[in-house]
């Protein structure tokens, strides 16, 4: 007999959510001659759930950062597929995001965290875990840590894109990081100081 080692690479996330038995078997050139002698050889190989692993992190999150950078392992390649939950020390706006990048490194996978709710009423520590899809519908998590300590820092309005505005304007639109996302009406005040009257 002659034996042989083929070597299968899989696609970007075509295992995500496979666990159990997956079936295999190698179709040679006699396949051409004879479809039917194709799955000749069949063997079952056994896959298991992987779990997700987040690092501990030491570092200070300002809390007007737009990003947060973290590591681990078994991240899925699919970005979307990837899920983040925050847990803050403080605050009662809950910390919020989503992965936006996925890079594969040769120790660990870093993933880039863009932040949706971020204020300075969540300074202190925070702690994270982040999840991946699993075999059925249930989300398998990764043991929550934490990932770093949220220094507060006040809010700050951008340059607006125009300098002129009309006196009859019933709105203004102002951006910036730092605003408070889960209760702007009252969490947020906005003062306005005339500079110059000429």
């Amino acid at each position: 007999a002659t034996y042989a080692a083929i070597v299968y690479e899989f696609s970007s996330g075509q295992l995500s959510s496979v666990a159990g038995l997956l079936g295999a078997s190698v179709c040679a050139l006699i396949c051409q001659i004879n479809p039917s002698t194709f799955g000749a050889g069949y063997t079952s190989i056994a896959f298991m759930q992987t779990t997700p692993v987040l690092n501990s992190l030491t570092q200070n999150i300002f809390s007007n950062d737009l990003t947060l950078t973290v590591t681990g392992l078994n991240f899925e390649t699919v970005v979307a597929s990837n899920s983040i939950e925050f847990f803050a020390s403080t605050g009662a706006s809950a910390v919020e995001g989503t992965v936006s990048t996925i890079t594969l490194t040769v120790d660990n996978t870093q993933a880039v965290i863009d932040f949706t709710a971020l204020t300075l009423a969540n300074f202190g520590s925070l702690r994270a875990r982040v999840g991946i899809p699993g075999f059925s519908t249930n989300t398998v998590w990764s043991t929550t840590v934490e990932v770093g300590t949220v220094v507060a820092e006040p809010p700050k309005l951008s340059p607006p894109p125009s300098a002129n505005v009309t006196t009859n304007v019933v709105s203004l639109l102002c951006t910036g990081v730092g605003f408070d996302s889960v209760d702007p009406t009252t969490q947020n005040v906005l003062s306005f100081f005339v500079l110059d009257r000429n």
